[in-house]
């Protein structure tokens, strides 16, 4: 009978160890949303014509500070799998030596960017893969990127955004 007992409770013991934490995450322990991750993600500024310096960027949950320059591009993040849209500020004509942005402008991937399981993507920022109010994006939209993904960072508003013809 001692034997039965102690057979159970070995194998509820092995049961428990191969069920239990680890102690490692997959988002390296920064908590960051991307915690069952299994792809990865780096941001990319693809722009060449517009002096815009990536400041910040939210894509899946996951947030990604810059600056990134003109060319530059961030290192990889864990992300989860699954398409979504990437979120940023960019700042015009910025040199970080300044100090921090006074304002920055919002805008998005005109596309979901897909992150599949096991692989390394970028997510492109470029004047044909971003969409902001000088490509037609809504006040509306606008205020609603700006308050869900950047509160309390310096937004420029929306009105006083002038755009080229």
């Amino acid at each position: 009978m001692r034997k039965i007992h102690a057979r159970i409770l070995m194998t509820i013991a092995l049961l428990a160890v191969g069920c239990g934490d680890s102690g490692s995450s997959s988002d390296g322990g920064t908590g960051d949303g991307a915690a069952n991750a299994t792809a990865r993600a780096a941001i990319k500024n693809s722009f060449q014509n517009a002096p815009f310096t990536l400041i910040k960027v939210v894509y899946k949950g996951v947030t990604f500070n810059g600056p990134i320059a003109k060319g530059g591009e961030s290192s990889a993040q864990a992300v989860t799998p699954g398409a979504d849209r990437a979120y940023a500020t960019a700042a015009f004509n910025y040199d970080p030596a300044g100090g921090p942005p006074k304002e920055v402008l919002v805008m998005r991937t005109k596309e979901p960017v897909e992150a599949a399981e096991g692989k390394t993507i970028s997510v492109v920022f470029s004047e044909p893969s971003h969409f902001g109010k000088c490509g037609g994006m809504t006040k509306d939209e606008y205020e609603k990127i700006a308050k869900d993904y950047f509160p309390g960072d310096p937004v420029q508003a929306y009105d006083s955004i002038k755009c080229a013809p």
